[in-house]
This record gives structure tokens, sequence and C-alpha cells, in this order.
């Protein structure tokens, strides 16, 4: 923990400031820096799913490997999934086919009940 120092390292691209309010008396008690994470991104919603270089210096601190294969930069092997295609196909195509189905055989049974009563009036008639 000797080579752990508060704050972002100099030359480290800065997200936002946080800005931290004393509620007490309502005014602003201090800002930090906040640099893109992961581990922070999980609480608010942001979309990255790769680890970032701050999220490496905070497992590199957490849990020193010295071995040679130790991670030292950021790697992202992004797989596109399609998924938004498979959504559409779920919550759009297919009720769109059944809804359309249902129609097709409501018709085919009004139109049978009216060739019927058809034929019915005609031979009474």
């Amino acid at each position: 923990w000797a080579g752990v120092r508060p704050g972002v390292p100099p030359g480290a691209e800065v997200e936002k400031i946080v800005d931290v309010y004393d509620f007490a008396d309502g005014r602003l008690a201090y800002s930090y820096p906040v640099r893109n994470a992961q581990m922070e991104a999980r609480t608010q919603h942001n979309p990255l799913s790769c680890l970032t270089d701050d999220d490496l210096e905070g497992l590199a601190v957490l849990y020193p490997d010295c071995g040679d294969y130790a991670l030292s930069g950021a790697v992202c092997h992004k797989q596109s999934m399609h998924i938004g295609l498979v959504r559409v196909g779920v919550y759009v195509l297919f009720p769109a086919l059944v809804s359309l189905l249902l129609v097709v055989c409501f018709s085919s049974i009004v139109h049978q009940f009216e060739r019927r009563e058809r034929k019915r009036m005609q031979k009474s008639g």
C-alpha cells in the first residue's frame, strides 16, 4: 500500500468532477475528479462492458500480480450478439404474426357461417 496515492494520476483522462455537498449547511463541501471505471459505472447504468485502465489499476492495488502474464493494459473483446434483432422478433414480429393468424381464422369462421346462412336462406325462400 506504500505506492497508493489519493486522487487521479497526472496525465489521466478525467471524466467528470463530482461535487459533494454538506447537507447540514447546504454548501459545497468538496469536489474531486472521477475517472471512467467499470467498477464505478455498474452503479450508474453506464453501458460499458470492458475494464478500463482505472479498473486495472484498482485491481492491481488490491490483488498484485507479479507474474509474466499480468495484465498491464485494458483488453476488450467485443462480440456482436445482435440481441436487438431477437428482441424485435420476440416483441414485434411474433405478436404480429399471431394476431394475423387469429384474424385470418376468425375471418374464415365468419365467411363459413355466412355461406351456410346464405344456403339456408336460399332453401327456405
